[in-house]
């Protein structure tokens, strides 16, 4: 958590790349099902937009008194300048062509969006969107994915990551 945003991490491996597009349609939907039940508690139903990106992120414990893990480099960068993009486009998650490359869904959910420049990345960044799934509603409730805890140690972590 950052501010008012989630920071989520996967090891770049083979499936994670499909997993995480169907993660974010799974979160997507099930936001989408409680908006009104939002709205009337609450008085407003939360929105959000997302990109996903893939790159080399280091973490390291911080802090003396509170410690953290925090996770640095050039991705999470470009990820939240993406982020950002997203909200000016109306496609709920925006994808970069390091994501889209190592993809094994089907490509007809993938919709090439162009090229954006984007401030601080000197190369215009090739943008994709993902045409969502809509949700039956039959298996809401269903859990389809497990989280688990990254193994973390005291020492600097540096891995292939995909951040959405």
């Amino acid at each position: 958590y950052a501010g008012d945003q989630v920071i989520v991490s996967w090891p770049a491996e083979g499936i994670n790349f499909n997993r995480a597009l169907q993660s974010f349609n799974s979160f997507y939907n099930r936001m989408k099902s409680k908006r009104s039940d939002y709205a009337d508690h609450y008085g407003i139903a939360p929105r959000f937009k997302a990109a996903l990106h893939s790159g080399i992120v280091v973490g390291t414990w911080a802090g003396r008194q509170k410690r953290e893990l925090v996770f640095q480099g050039e991705v999470l960068n470009i990820a939240a300048k993406i982020t950002g993009l997203a909200k000016n486009l109306s496609h709920p998650l925006l994808l970069t062509e390091q994501i889209v490359s190592r993809l094994t869904l089907t490509k007809e959910r993938i919709i090439a969006g162009g090229h954006y420049t984007v401030k601080g990345i000197e190369q215009p960044v090739s943008i994709f969107f993902l045409k969502l799934q809509e949700s039956n509603g039959s298996n809401s409730n269903q859990r389809t994915n497990t989280w688990r805890p990254l193994p973390v140690s005291e020492d600097a972590l540096i891995r292939d990551a995909m951040v959405g």
